[in-house]
């Protein structure tokens, strides 16, 4: 069928992004469909592909791993901007591999995102499944510290139970909940002081384990989640000591 246009099915057109888009329909120059060598199918106007400026939908942009994967403009009144959706996976993406990012957050550090969610289009078919608004995405209690955000390990949750787990200690060498003032050791949860690390560290877990009890009763929905990982954690954390 013969095209009126400069360019015809076939033609080739290398984009700003270095994608290589191919037309493989066209129904008119503001509606011609294009292939791209990452396997994005979509439609766009023979100016912006003339100009290397037409959007490739697969192309890595994100930390140079995650993409959109379909293009805004096909869903009515959507747009990315704002979208919960992809801000929580824009965050979750630049957590893991932004380069640096984990200097100021280390319990990121070593966090991956499993492969199909860095496209957006996958994540956020999970995302409409699961989220509650109001509560935070989470990928340890479930996968017990395997740090890895996939539709297997993650969960949303409210921030209550999201802080019930933070590793703060900076004293690699005293354990999780104690601290040395100079003169004695001091259980983080209560400030009291004590003369063996040992007493300090059965203070903090007694305490832990009475606001773990609260938050189950707070949110009983996730009673067997904070449970399973109150042991994990602390079979990982508590510390034989003197």
């Amino acid at each position: 069928m013969p095209i009126k246009s400069s360019i015809a099915i076939g033609d080739s057109f290398v984009l700003s992004c270095g994608s290589i888009a191919t037309i493989i329909k066209y129904h008119s120059c503001s509606n011609i469909i294009i292939e791209t060598n990452t396997g994005f199918i979509g439609s766009t106007h023979a100016q912006l592909l003339k100009t290397g400026k037409a959007t490739d939908w697969n192309y890595k942009s994100l930390a140079e791993v995650g993409f959109i994967g379909f293009d805004p403009k096909t869903i009515k009144n959507y747009k990315l901007a704002g979208d919960i959706a992809y801000e929580t996976w824009r965050k979750m993406i630049k957590r893991c591999y932004k380069e640096n990012w984990f200097l100021g957050n280390p319990t990121y550090q070593n966090a991956i995102v499993c492969d199909e969610w860095f496209s957006f289009k996958v994540f956020k078919i999970w995302f409409d499944d699961n989220y509650i608004e109001g509560y935070h995405l989470d990928k340890d209690l479930k996968g017990f510290g395997l740090k890895v955000y996939s539709p297997y390990n993650c969960i949303f949750i409210p921030q209550e139970i999201n802080k019930l787990f933070y590793v703060t200690n900076k004293e690699k060498v005293l354990p999780i909940g104690v601290k040395n003032n100079g003169y004695s050791y001091v259980c983080t949860l209560s400030d009291n002081s004590f003369r063996k690390i040992k007493d300090a560290q059965n203070e903090y877990w007694n305490i832990k384990y009475k606001i773990i009890q609260d938050r189950v009763n707070t949110f009983p929905k996730f009673k067997e989640i904070i449970e399973d990982y109150f042991e994990y954690y602390f079979n990982k954390h508590y510390k034989e000591t003197k």
